[in-house]
């Protein structure tokens, strides 16, 4: 079967050493044609970092972007063609794990066609690779889009557009939200999750640190959007929020 081949964003940052053992090698894992492979660095220095210490036949490009990882989501927004279809992934993805009986390829071909149409903007799946909670088909309410990876129809009026300090901490939460209120469901396949190191210390945002600006942008998710948004308690004391799978776009 072909299965289409859309280009694969990783914004990265002060993970040269690490990239070639994660994400890249995942995607090499998988055959991923590695021209249609791109990673989005802060500046030049990082550049010459990533072009030194990243193997050249694990990804076929690198553009230069800024710093930041709101305001890098943003310049790939702009930088890729209006209505293009893509896949965005962080740079410590381990694996994404898709039940038995289907492939990755199945879930981004199915997810291509949906976004084809003008009912659908963004796609992902499960937040975890635990196999146990896998089922088959996907969701249409308001969901969370984990950022570690997720295939979108490129809009470039649907920017980040609140404190990137902020916004840093959870804004695939606020990009879920953007694209429900814009399209009226979110598309999350059940069947697949990520693995991957949730609040990794070593590079990308966390570090800038991160436990304050979760409680900020918990409390600001919920100020600008109290009828997609409930605060959650966490055994651990970790500051959260979950989102409303029974909204509707017409509530915002």
């Amino acid at each position: 079967m072909d299965y289409p081949w859309p280009r694969v964003c990783i914004p990265t940052y002060e993970r040269y050493l690490t990239l070639g053992g994660a994400t890249l090698r995942y995607l090499h894992s998988i055959g991923y044609p590695r021209e249609k492979i791109i990673l989005f660095v802060a500046s030049d220095d990082q550049a010459r970092l990533y072009r030194d210490w990243v193997e050249e036949h694990l990804y076929g490009q690198i553009v230069v972007g800024v710093l930041g990882l709101v305001q890098q989501r943003n310049f790939i927004t702009k930088w890729l063609d209006p209505n293009e279809i893509f896949i965005s992934m962080d740079d410590d993805v381990q694996i994404v794990k898709v039940m038995t009986g289907f492939n990755i390829y199945w879930i981004i071909a199915d997810a291509i066609t949906k976004l084809k149409t003008n009912d659908y903007g963004l796609a992902g799946i499960m937040p975890n690779s635990d196999a146990r909670r896998f089922k088959t088909g996907f969701t249409m309410h308001l969901a969370h889009i984990v950022g570690s990876f997720y295939i979108c129809k490129n809009n470039h009026s649907l920017l980040l557009d609140c404190d990137p300090v902020i916004q840093e901490a959870k804004e695939d939460y606020y990009r879920s939200i953007q694209y429900f209120t814009v399209y009226g469901r979110i598309l999350r396949y059940r069947g697949a999750g990520v693995q991957t190191v949730y609040r990794n210390p070593n590079g990308g945002i966390e570090s800038l640190g991160r436990r304050e600006r979760d409680a900020a942008a918990c409390l600001d998710l919920i100020r600008r959007y109290p009828k997609f948004v409930k605060h959650i308690d966490k055994k651990s004391g970790w500051p959260d929020v979950s989102l409303k799978w029974r909204a509707r776009n017409t509530d915002a």
